[in-house]
């Protein structure tokens, strides 16, 4: 996996402080867009720890798979796809796709393939409307 490649490498582990507990703190800010509560830190550092002695990618790729990694996700694909629509379509569905394993691709295609997508298509790009009508 790509992503858990860079976040489990030596750079991004120097750059979150050279500490398993830097290295989490880090993975929430990138990924969850916050501080880790005391419970999530704790959890992830005893994973990290023996007996487990999971490594960082292991760590890293568990994390980039939590159901809240995956609401992330979706209000992301939301907010690029139905940027000013409201209300907003029901995640649960594209956020149980991720959890059941579809890929970020599936649960995109399936975004924008929705009634609410093609119900709310994309505004024009500045300087498109009725160029057809004047490009003779």
């Amino acid at each position: 996996d790509v992503v858990a490649n860079i976040v489990a490498s030596q750079e991004f582990y120097d750059d979150a402080g050279d500490s398993n507990a830097g290295f989490v703190t880090r993975l929430y800010e990138k990924f969850l867009n916050r501080e880790p509560d005391a419970a999530g830190l704790d959890f992830w550092l005893r994973l990290m720890a023996p007996p487990t002695n999971a490594s960082r990618a292991q760590a890293a790729i568990q994390f980039y798979n939590t159901p809240e990694e995956h609401g992330v996700l979706v209000d992301s694909l939301f907010s690029e796809y139905f940027n000013g629509i409201h209300p907003l379509p029901d995640k649960t569905p594209y956020v149980t796709d991720l959890n059941n394993g579809d890929t970020e691709t599936a649960v995109e295609l399936k975004i924008i393939d929705s009634q609410q997508y093609r119900d709310n298509p994309p505004a024009p790009a500045a300087g498109t409307v009725g160029k057809a009508l004047y490009d003779h």
